[in-house]
């Protein structure tokens, strides 16, 4: 079943008009008529059935007929990456995050950060389609660009900064990762931390961790961090 985002979507929700995205997708591609039934989201964990009462390409009307709260992912991962001058491999990332399940993302700023021009909208946009492809009900939270030294790192079970730094000690992230815990991880720049910022880092207890013998992209490291902190948990 096609599963689309209304963020404004409420347990006392009746009658819905979707917005005219939405409406022009299901009646002009999809062929869908009255009477088809269609899933919604707010993409904070309601969802509902609905059934199309009026099938107008500009203002498609539903009828919900039934609600479900889901809950709330036991373990939470927070991924505060830089992102790279590479808009598109951005955006995958994006993507691929938000389907594995992450629950926030953090665009982290460091001394080798490239800056790009951040489009929140666009972000968002990736963000909620990449939830209802992978049929989930919860949408990544994602935040301004935040600079190093001003992410709070209180408030984690475990963190972890993942680093290249061969004469920095450091830790394999499939060992040191434990399953149960809310979890933070900083992922670098193209050009990685500098040995001051890990040192800064390791100052606010966050365990150092390497990713593994091969040197990853940026965008690579954090979809590979995330993917091991579900395997902890999902087993």
């Amino acid at each position: 079943m096609q599963l689309y985002f209304e963020p404004q979507l409420r347990r006392d929700t009746t009658f819905f008009t979707l917005d005219a995205n939405t409406s022009r997708h299901l009646v002009q591609v999809l062929r869908m008529e009255a009477g088809s039934t269609i899933g919604l989201t707010n993409g904070k964990g309601l969802s509902a059935l609905a059934g199309i009462v009026d099938a107008d390409k500009r203002h498609c009307r539903v009828e919900v007929r039934s609600f479900t709260m889901h809950e709330k992912p036991e373990v939470t991962l927070t991924v505060a990456v830089s992102f790279t001058k590479n808009r598109s491999r951005n955006e995958w990332m994006l993507e691929k995050l938000t389907e594995i399940g992450v629950s926030r993302i953090v665009p982290l700023v460091t001394r080798r950060t490239e800056k790009e021009k951040f489009n929140f909208e666009r972000i968002e946009a990736i963000l909620v389609a990449a939830m209802l492809q992978s049929q989930q009900y919860f949408l990544p939270a994602i935040s301004e660009p935040v600079e190093l030294r001003k992410i709070e790192t209180d408030g984690y079970a475990q963190k972890f900064v993942a680093h290249c730094e061969a004469d920095m000690d450091r830790q394999y992230l499939h060992k040191a990762c434990q399953g149960n815990k809310d979890t933070l991880v900083f992922i670098g720049p193209e050009g990685d931390f500098t040995p001051e910022e890990i040192r800064y880092l390791e100052g606010k207890d966050v365990t150092a961790v390497s990713l593994g013998n091969r040197r990853l992209r940026t965008e690579t490291a954090a979809i590979y961090a995330a993917t091991i902190f579900n395997a902890m948990n999902d087993a």
